[in-house]
């Protein structure tokens, strides 16, 4: 499966991070975006997300969709979420709704709880058994 849509689910500093990243690098074919939410979004929608690496000579600056409603984009071939383990139950349902059959999912930044939220919010496959624990978790 060719991988040609991909949302951010979480645009802060990791998932802004990963979505400029994936932006910068994406073939004309790719389109990446992402959900974010208020200061934060109004300045990706006037400025594009830019990230600032060591090694470069200047920052890397994309335009993509940024809303903070997951509703008005389209299922996705890829999910990342970019959000702190307790915003991703809230979150479940608004990910949900950007899968489609074979939609992949990388879940970032989870802790203690979140895999009893998700199937209640329709995705099923998603159990304790496919958690990492989280760095320092002690897990």
């Amino acid at each position: 499966m060719s991988i040609k849509s991909i949302c951010i689910y979480g645009a802060g500093a990791l998932g802004g991070a990963i979505a400029a990243k994936l932006a910068s690098q994406a073939r004309n074919d790719a389109t990446i975006s992402v959900v974010a939410r208020g200061a934060h979004l109004d300045a990706i929608r006037d400025n594009g997300l830019s990230l600032r690496e060591a090694d470069a000579d200047r920052p890397i600056n994309v335009r993509l969709t940024a809303t903070d409603d997951p509703s008005t984009l389209p299922p996705q071939d890829l999910v990342i979420t970019g959000l702190k383990g307790h915003q991703l139950a809230p979150a479940a349902e608004g990910i949900a709704g950007l899968l489609k059959e074979g939609t992949r999912v990388a879940l970032t930044a989870f802790r203690g709880g979140i895999f009893t939220a998700i199937p209640k919010a329709g995705m099923p496959n998603c159990s304790s058994t496919n958690s990492i624990p989280a760095a320092g978790s002690g897990g």
